[in-house]
């Protein structure tokens, strides 16, 4: 080992011709490791690990080789914060309670130091017990732990395993696995072709820019991913999540407290959940299985008019909103008093020629759900969405589509809308409802729904005659009506 001094800091010098492994345990102050070329400290000793202690500072710590391994420690041996204190302090702070840092080094002096580390190390093991770990372009397997500071890993190239107690993880242009725990603090990820695993107890997660997969569980605080092309899986406790431009990418989103945004990309595979909080997804869905659920908050989704999918919509309490035409039907089971079902295809064409390749399945135990029709390059004015008569006296209205004629329900061409004026000839009984004077009369009372796969059941009345409502209803299904014009038709069989 070679000793030089500098006149900004303590510099030693380590050989390590056949070394691959290097070991660092710091007490107090900040490590920087800094990747070097093997030819860059080729020397008269052959290749070199230099260590640089700011300031200047003879004793109290060793820079020494130990068989095949390198190790740099301040402070005596006996005296170095092991694997197993570190996890307790770790634990301790992950949980809640307070280490009292400045106790423990209280005779330890605050030193900063520098490594320049040869590409030829294959692994690092780095602990600082109080002070910041940074490490720039380092290659191989690195171990960071830090028990309270900041860890910052940039233009990194292998496997990565992180540890804080309490402070920060920023990672930037990180090639391989970063798996990472943070007891308290925030954690900023960006530019990772990798795998990201994260456990978070109370702080912020934002990741940029990630190719591979994303799984995090975090206790409190917000998640935001941008511009993921891989799988997304994240649970939180208490906290917001939003995720934008996701690219062919599948989701499993849950947070027991937050709201939920998943904006702009495309999304092969979608499933949220949020126990208190609204959802708000305006993502493009292909065709797949997607399943948004809330119990208490409100369900926006917005839909291209090709999306290709099969919409259940539901609410325990609440109204169901949508540009689309769907049909109300029952809830399997027993059904709120304010709770509405809505089901239909979007983008399976005017005659349901196409047959729908994916499921979109919305469930609000609370709150009200609305299905928007995305708009085109030059969008024209939208008409407002019109509620549907309430179901039940005194409580709120079910919701039904807007646009009395738009995209994928206009008539065939040269069809007229039906004329309901008295005398008008009625509907063809094979595709309209039969409106003529007594069609509609029968003593089997009026009828009743329930769901049967997207269909509207509803009870023969005696004498074997198909009820005149199925068929208005069958016949907004398949978009051969407008809404307004088969509100007119139930309108007048009612009042028969």
């Amino acid at each position: 080992m070679v000793e030089q001094q500098a006149t900004d800091g303590e510099t030693r010098r380590v050989d390590v011709l056949g070394v691959t492994r290097l070991d660092i345990s710091w007490k107090h102050g900040t490590v920087t490791l800094i990747s070097t070329p093997d030819t860059a400290l080729a020397g008269e000793q052959g290749s070199e690990l230099v260590a640089t202690v700011q300031p200047a500072q003879p004793e109290g710590w060793t820079f020494e080789r130990q068989g095949d391994r390198v190790v740099l420690r301040q402070g005596e041996e006996s005296t170095l914060l092991d694997a197993e204190s570190l996890a307790d302090v770790l634990g301790r702070l992950h949980r809640g309670h307070s280490v009292e840092f400045g106790s423990m080094l209280r005779d330890v002096p605050a030193l900063d130091v520098t490594v320049r580390v040869l590409s030829s190390i294959a692994s690092v093991d780095a602990q600082v017990m109080l002070g910041d770990l940074r490490a720039e372009g380092v290659r191989g397997h690195l171990v960071a732990r830090v028990g309270r500071g900041n860890v910052t890993l940039d233009r990194r190239q292998g496997p990565t395993e992180a540890r804080v107690g309490q402070g920060s993880l920023h990672a930037a242009q990180h090639e391989g696995q970063l798996e990472a725990k943070v007891g308290a603090g925030d954690v900023d990820v960006a530019d990772l072709d990798g795998r990201l695993e994260l456990k978070s107890g109370v702080g912020s997660v934002t990741a940029h820019q990630v190719t591979g997969s994303v799984d995090a569980k975090v206790g409190r605080g917000d998640v935001t991913v941008r511009r993921l092309a891989g799988t997304l899986d994240v649970t939180v406790g208490d906290g917001a999540i939003v995720v934008e431009e996701a690219r062919d990418g599948e989701l499993e989103v849950k947070t027991g407290k937050g709201d939920v945004r998943i904006q702009g990309g495309a999304i092969r595979s979608l499933h949220v959940k949020s126990g208190l909080g609204g959802i708000v997804c305006d993502a493009a869905l292909a065709p797949g299985g997607h399943d948004l659920r809330t119990g208490l908050g409100d369900i926006s989704v917005m839909l291209a008019t090709s999306a290709g999918l099969r919409v259940d919509a539901a609410t325990g309490w609440g109204d169901v909103r949508s540009d689309f035409p769907l049909v109300r039907v029952g809830r399997p089971g027993p059904m709120g008093i304010g709770g509405q079902r809505f089901v239909g295809s979007i983008g399976a064409g005017p005659n349901q020629e196409r047959a729908p390749g994916g499921d979109l399945k919305l469930r609000a135990g609370k709150g009200s759900i609305q299905i928007r029709r995305a708009r085109a390059a030059e969008p024209s004015a939208a008409t407002p969405s019109t509620p549907y008569p309430s179901p039940h006296p005194g409580e709120r209205g079910g919701l039904h589509p807007s646009p009395p004629v738009g995209p994928g329900q206009e008539r065939r061409q040269g069809e007229r809308a039906p004329d309901l004026t008295p005398g008008a000839p009625s509907p063809s009984t094979e595709e309209r409802p039969d409106l003529t004077p007594g069609a509609s009369r029968s003593s089997a009372g009026p009828s009743t729904e329930r769901g049967m796969e997207g269909e509207v059941a509803t009870t023969t009345p005696e004498g074997g005659r198909p009820d005149p409502r199925l068929a208005v209803l069958q016949a907004l299904r398949r978009g051969e009506i407008s809404v307004e014009e088969a509100e007119r038709m139930l309108e007048i069989l009612q009042a028969r």
